[in-house]
């Protein structure tokens, strides 16, 4: 077989399967996009809290938190 037919095959062949990866890479990172929960933004202890410390800002911060599971009583806003 001639070398450069065999070069050209095995360009052909690289770039059909850097499509094909590229194809299939996007493919499946648009499922896990999709498959990710919904989260919502809520208040949480920045640090462990002893009994009977009063709570400031300086103690909380924002987390996100999946939407499917409720929390009764759940603060969204840090004001």
């Amino acid at each position: 077989m001639d070398t450069r037919r065999l070069g050209f095959a095995l360009v052909v062949a690289l770039l059909i399967s850097v499509g094909l990866t590229s194809l299939f890479y996007v493919r499946v990172s648009r499922q896990q996009a999709a498959a990710r929960p919904k989260t919502m933004r809520i208040v949480a202890a920045a640090a462990t809290l002893q009994p009977g410390v009063p709570i400031t800002a300086d103690n909380l911060t924002d987390i996100d938190w999946p939407q499917s599971v409720h929390v009764e009583g759940t603060i969204t806003k840090l004001a």
